[in-house]
């Protein structure tokens, strides 16, 4: 899209005049034929762009959603790769603990800890219905006292199989949640 006189639409002469510029041409960026974003040029004086411009534009656009696309595989593969290795690392700990869970315990937790960028991470062991703190990643010391003593202790949302997200620990409606929230974030 391109307007070559900003004068002439009141939608855009005030941004117009306070950037300083007269007209303006838009090359969308498309990927998978849906808009997402788009880069812009501006001029001091009025008139059309020609048409070699407006198709260098298109090409710089096109460039940019290459190197948008370029960086989003990268990063799913950078991602599947940390996800690969961290389970080779749990299977590592596996393999040399036979006997012994804590150590697999304390590797799924440091693990799931980085790959999910969280601050805190536990693992949780239910045993007859009370669930016992089987592995955690520290904060503080003092927060860490605070979270080993909450357990062992029932908790009935997370025994029926299921994931569940707690999105606010604040409004929480278990008052337990909360205080081991509060001790344990700055």
């Amino acid at each position: 899209m391109q307007l070559a006189d900003a004068e002439t639409v009141p939608e855009a002469r005030d941004v117009a005049r306070a950037r300083g510029y007269r007209s303006v041409l838009f090359a969308p960026l498309m990927s998978n034929e849906a808009p997402i974003g788009m880069v812009g040029v501006t001029r001091t004086e009025p008139g059309s762009f020609a048409d070699h411009h407006v198709q260098l534009l298109q090409t710089f656009a096109d460039q940019a959603v290459i190197a948008i696309e370029n960086v989003r595989l990268f990063n799913e593969t950078r991602e599947a790769l940390e996800r690969q290795t961290a389970t080779a690392d749990i299977l590592k700990v596996i393999a040399s603990s036979p006997s012994d869970v804590q150590p697999v315990f304390e590797a799924i937790a440091t693990s799931a800890n980085r790959l999910l960028g969280g601050f805190s991470t536990a693992v949780f062991r239910f045993v007859d219905g009370v669930s016992h703190l089987a592995a955690f990643t520290p904060t503080t010391p003092a927060a860490d006292e605070i979270l080993k003593a909450s357990f062992p202790r029932r908790i009935e949302f997370a025994q029926a199989g299921e994931t569940v997200q707690i999105t606010d620990t604040e409004t929480s409606t278990d008052a337990r949640i909360r205080d081991i929230a509060r001790a344990r974030f700055p």
